[in-house]
């Protein structure tokens, strides 16, 4: 309940740049669903910064990435190459 209330509370004010972490895998389906549909309100007038492992969120809200390995960042163009690298380095 406190990730949702924080949530909440940080769609009350428009920022120029969200920093999101997993929230979106947080609560029941419907306010996943809420979730998706602010952010794409929001992506109209700000930029999203999204820390996930759920590749399908990635893909949702993304289209550009960043992959860490060993402590330094791969930047990608591409969201397909990023989840591709992800993959890569994780199986």
């Amino acid at each position: 309940m406190m990730a949702r209330l924080a949530f909440g509370l940080s769609m009350a004010i428009e920022f120029d740049c969200y920093l999101v972490d997993e929230i979106t895998g947080v609560g029941d389906a419907r306010f996943q669903q809420r979730c998706e549909a602010i952010f794409a309100k929001r992506r109209t007038n700000a930029d999203l910064i999204v820390v996930s492992h759920s590749m399908e969120t990635i893909k949702t809200f993304c289209n550009r990435g960043i992959v860490l390995v060993d402590g330094r960042m791969l930047y990608y163009d591409n969201i397909e190459n990023a989840i591709e690298m992800y993959y890569k380095i994780n199986r």
